[in-house]
């Protein structure tokens, strides 16, 4: 009896140790396949989630966790949910997807960070800044070059000697402003932009600044005026401030509350209207926008007129304000082939769901008028977003979200993006968007756009909601009184 036991448990034990032999030469084949690339190919995730409805435990398991592994780099290929048919393997996706953009988005709102040893041109530092953060630059040579005597086009910056280690991006980018003597500015397009400092800009340290990890806060103009309520005369000083995130990110908006903002100095001064509730959205490309903060001072005797009051102008002062900012930290595309594209198409994705709500064709007037041989169509495709998470404040920007992140692309041929976009309202808890391709069919070799294109919209999938405390010290302003009504 024991002897049988024991045959027993030899022949278990021999059949679990060739179980995890296959899985072990299963796991390395994955990885020799994909030795020669950083990331796993669309077929891999393919496999690999086949595998999370595998028989085997063992083997559904060593799937998730090659999956969660890998990290973003799968986000692009995990199938949507209507593109799964067994319900296990669709709430393993879910679960794959929502563990790894948790990862993503702690990743993805750090603070990027620069390493800079050696000699370096300018060019070669917005070269290796784009390169180490994902920020944006635009090619510097545009504003820096001059013409030997050769008549050749040469950099008209020196090599400098960096050493920055692990420097935050914000920081990093004041400090090569600084070393090389240029001054910056983001771009309508969200890159930083560097140019030749202007004649008595000054130093790029007399900015008034509070960094925050991915965020800046810039204090841009200070301006004391007179203002009377109810008999009692005041100095109402206004504070124009730019909030600013690193370009590689995707805010939505901010919300500020002037119960949670001061200026405090020589003289404490109190918001002009406490109440007040700030809802902003990020609407240009440039990750950026300003906001005014007014402030009063205490009421001044009549024995004081306030065009000889000089309080006000006092440097020494300190702005405190917190934010809230709401930032997509992970973004998916989602694609829609357009052989298949119909009303009332839908795929979720994460905390998203698009919905097709029209695609229609029309003659293209302008384009057939001009070249009346190519048959030119326009292409529009309207969809509807609605999302797990919302709230008040949330709803009401909801429409400026959708915007440019949309495009048509085929195979081996670079994407097309749209000519016209329009939001439309599609509904309680929906934001909706109609994207408008003027004769997309030029780009395709053989014109036909309905049975080869796809039509890809790049949703923010999880969103992220930041509290975010700026204190910037060292306020100062003209101490004369603004007297315009501006």
């Amino acid at each position: 009896m024991f002897g049988g036991g024991r045959a027993l448990f030899f022949r278990g034990a021999t059949a679990t140790a060739a179980l995890f032999a296959g899985l072990l030469l299963s796991t390395s084949a994955a990885w020799a396949q994909r030795a020669a690339t950083d990331e796993p190919s669309r077929q891999q995730v393919a496999e690999w989630v086949a595998d999370l409805g595998a028989a085997k435990l063992e083997r559904r398991a060593l799937a998730e966790r090659l999956l969660i592994k890998e990290g973003a780099a799968v986000l692009p290929f995990l199938p949507t949910d209507e593109e799964i048919v067994d319900r296990a393997v669709r709430d393993a996706v879910t679960r794959v997807r929502r563990q790894i953009e948790r990862e993503a988005a702690k990743a993805t709102l750090a603070p990027s960070r620069v390493t800079l040893n050696g000699m370096f041109r300018l060019d070669q530092v917005a070269l290796e800044i784009e390169r180490q953060t994902g920020n944006r630059c635009l090619a510097v040579a545009d504003y820096f070059v001059s013409t030997a005597d050769s008549g050749t086009s040469q950099p008209s910056w020196p090599a400098t000697e960096l050493e920055l280690n692990d420097v935050e991006f914000w920081v990093a980018i004041d400090e090569l402003a600084r070393q090389y003597n240029v001054q910056w500015q983001l771009h309508e397009t969200g890159a930083i932009d560097w140019r030749p400092r202007a004649e008595g800009s000054g130093s790029i340290n007399s900015k008034s600044v509070s960094n925050q990890g991915s965020f800046r806060l810039e204090v841009q103009s200070v301006i004391s005026r007179p203002w009377s309520n109810n008999d009692e005369k005041v100095v109402l000083v206004r504070v124009g401030v730019r909030l600013l995130t690193e370009p590689r990110l995707r805010p939505m908006f901010a919300t500020c509350s002037m119960q949670q903002v001061s200026l405090t100095g020589p003289v404490d001064l109190k918001p002009w209207n406490p109440a007040a509730q700030y809802e902003l959205p990020f609407e240009t490309a440039a990750r950026a926008l300003d906001l005014h903060l007014d402030f009063v001072q205490p009421p001044i005797g009549q024995d004081k007129p306030v065009e000889q009051d000089k309080t006000a102008g006092q440097d020494g002062y300190s702005l405190d304000a917190k934010f809230e900012l709401h930032v997509a930290a992970v973004t998916t595309p989602v694609r829609f082939p357009l052989a298949t594209l119909k009303p009332g198409l839908v795929k979720r994705v994460g905390q998203t769901a698009v919905r097709v709500t029209e695609v229609t064709t029309a003659p293209a007037a302008a384009q057939a008028t001009e070249n009346p041989d190519t048959g030119s169509q326009e292409l529009a495709i309207g969809i509807a977003t609605t999302f797990e998470t919302g709230g008040p404040v949330f709803e009401s920007h909801r429409l400026w979200m959708l915007q440019n992140r949309a495009w048509l692309e085929w195979a081996d041929q670079p994407r097309v993006s749209f000519d016209h976009f329009e939001t439309t309202r599609e509904g309680e808890g929906a934001i909706g968007a109609r994207y408008r391709f003027a004769s997309p069919a030029a780009a395709t070799k053989d014109g036909d756009v309905l049975t080869t294109g796809t039509f890809v919209y790049e949703a923010p999938t999880l969103m992220e909601t930041l509290p975010v405390r700026f204190v910037v010290p060292g306020i100062g302003w003209d101490h004369e009184l603004d007297e315009s009504n501006e």
